[in-house]
């Protein structure tokens, strides 16, 4: 049921996505109760509420979105209390942690959100200190800076934004030197470029300062050329189909936008 719903999430059928993910938890929370110790089985639970949470965050729903999250990050919770050492639990809370970044944005409590991607990141330095290279890490590194940026370029906080673009970008980086032809990698870049060009855009409409619209322009070419390098390769799916076509009006506002004299 879980793939069947992540197929149906990437082709944008949510209800259908909601169905498969309600009928998966069904199923595991029924194993569950069965054999409560079952540390596997506890995990896919973990996963169903994680998916469920994202179903609804993307159809709008962000009360059932945050409810689903919360269960999620309490179960990753106990797991990691129950073995501290155990590092898939680790890596599993870092992300619970991160999924609750847009859940709390979306229901306006950015003081939350803030907190919850301190929780991540505290997490993710121990991660990382053990295992610098780890694709896993890395991964989780990346997304709570995606994430944060883009709370904090709901926030119209160009600066804040910029800088955890800017270490999202580093951590990608990393990842493509470790799997160059690594295509989550490279739509992330795509992202990070996009993310990175809205950060400089919201500093240049507060400053005017032409060296800010320069930034932004350059920012938004760059992914606007890798969108269509990926999109060209096949390699996009759901609405990241369209996001040449996104990143090319952001990229005419800020070529029409008025220049300092």
């Amino acid at each position: 049921c879980q793939r069947v719903g992540n197929m149906l999430q990437a082709a944008n059928d949510e209800p259908g996505a909601l169905e498969q993910y309600l009928r998966a938890l069904t199923i595991d929370e029924g194993l569950l109760r069965e054999s409560p110790p079952d540390t596997a089985t506890q995990r896919q639970v973990g996963i169903d509420y994680q998916l469920l949470a994202l179903a609804y965050l993307e159809s709008g729903d962000v009360a059932r979105a945050r409810e689903f999250q919360t269960k999620n990050v309490a179960l990753w919770e106990r797991m990691v209390q129950a073995d501290p050492k155990d590092g898939m639990a680790q890596r599993d809370l870092a992300t619970g942690y991160t999924r609750m970044i847009p859940v709390l944005a979306k229901s306006g409590d950015f003081a939350g959100a803030r907190e919850y991607a301190a929780k991540g990141m505290n997490v993710v330095n121990g991660l990382m200190a053990k295992d610098p290279k780890n694709m896993t890490n890395l991964t989780s590194l990346r997304g709570l800076h995606q994430r944060m940026a883009d709370v904090l370029l709901e926030m119209r906080d160009g600066a804040g934004a910029l800088e955890h673009a800017r270490e999202e970008l580093k951590a990608n980086d990393q990842m493509l030197e470790l799997q160059p032809t690594n295509t989550n990698s490279r739509r992330s870049e795509a992202m990070t470029h996009l993310q990175m060009g809205r950060a400089y855009k919201l500093l240049a409409s507060a400053s005017g300062s032409e060296n800010d619209w320069q930034n932004a322009r350059a920012e938004l070419q760059h992914s606007l050329d890798l969108y269509r390098e990926l999109k060209a390769k096949k390699f996009l799916v759901g609405s990241e189909q369209t996001k040449a076509e996104e990143v090319q009006r952001e990229l005419d506002e800020c070529q029409a936008a008025p220049q300092p004299h």
